[in-house]
């Protein structure tokens, strides 16, 4: 009946393809800088660090980002998030 189901969800077939993690991570950044309430981590449970980039291959943050996400302010999430915006922008990565 609906659409092709991804990966993780109910009633997805084990073939079916990856997540596209760049673009949910755009569609979710975009959220948070509409959003005025609490900035939720870009984590999504893929934490492989790219030797070249640096960056995390689930969230694009850094290790030291990773690392100060839980005591840093609303402010330097959102700077997080648009770093990781630039990040996931093609020939980035």
């Amino acid at each position: 009946m609906g659409g092709a189901k991804l990966q993780g969800e109910p009633g997805a077939s084990v073939a079916s393809p990856p997540l596209p993690a760049p673009e949910l991570l755009a569609a979710r950044a975009r959220r948070v800088r509409a959003s005025a309430k609490n900035v939720p981590s870009p984590c999504i449970s893929v934490c492989r660090m790219n030797e070249r980039s640096g960056w995390c291959e689930g969230c694009y943050r850094t290790l030291d980002e990773i690392r100060q996400w839980g005591g840093a302010s609303e402010q330097a999430r959102r700077a997080v998030w648009a770093r990781i915006e630039q990040r996931i922008q093609p020939g980035q990565t």
